[in-house]
Parts: structure tokens; C-alpha cells; sequence
């Protein structure tokens, strides 16, 4: 996959994470209590393994080196770890 489809992944989990619905019906600024890998929310859960699927890696690399933002950066570096440890995992 590449960056930009990349891109697509992490604006859906953008969407889950600020706009998706709460199964917990919890005030919708609680959700951002958590980052996206400790959501309890499993709607921002099923896009963030999405994104973190190991077979994004290199997409997921490519596209963390071409962020400026820092919140979005420091979130990226920690979907590439993941995925990472995931393509580990896989064997």
C-alpha cells in the first residue's frame, strides 16, 4: 500500500476518533482522553488495526516522513512501531 493510501487510513480513523460514534455514550471530548491505540471506542479500534496492518508498513513509513504536524507525527511514529511489531508478530 502506498502513502497515500495510507492517507485515506488515517483520516478514516481521524473520523472515528473525533467524529465516530461512542458506543459508550460518553461525552465525545472523553474520547480524546485516550490516543488512538488505547481507545476504548471499537470503532477508532478497528480503524487503527486497519492502519496498523503489516501490510501497510511500507506505506505507513513512507507517509510518517512526510509529516510536518506534530501531533499527527508523534501519532504516526507510533502506528509505524506497531505495525512493525505486528509484521513481527506475523512472522
Amino acid at each position: 500500500m502506498d502513502q497515500h493510501e495510507v492517507f485515506m487510513l488515517w483520516v478514516n480513523l481521524e473520523r472515528a476518533y473525533f467524529d465516530g460514534p461512542d458506543e459508550n455514550r460518553e461525552v465525545p471530548l472523553l474520547r480524546l482522553v485516550h490516543p488512538p491505540w488505547e481507545s476504548p471506542d471499537s470503532h477508532v479500534q478497528a480503524a487503527w488495526q486497519k492502519l496498523t496492518s503489516p501490510e501497510n508498513l511500507e506505506g505507513l513509513i513512507e507517509w510518517h516522513q512526510s509529516i510536518k504536524n506534530g501531533r499527527v507525527d508523534s501519532q504516526a511514529a507510533k502506528a509505524v512501531e506497531v505495525c512493525r511489531q505486528r509484521a513481527k508478530d506475523q512472522g
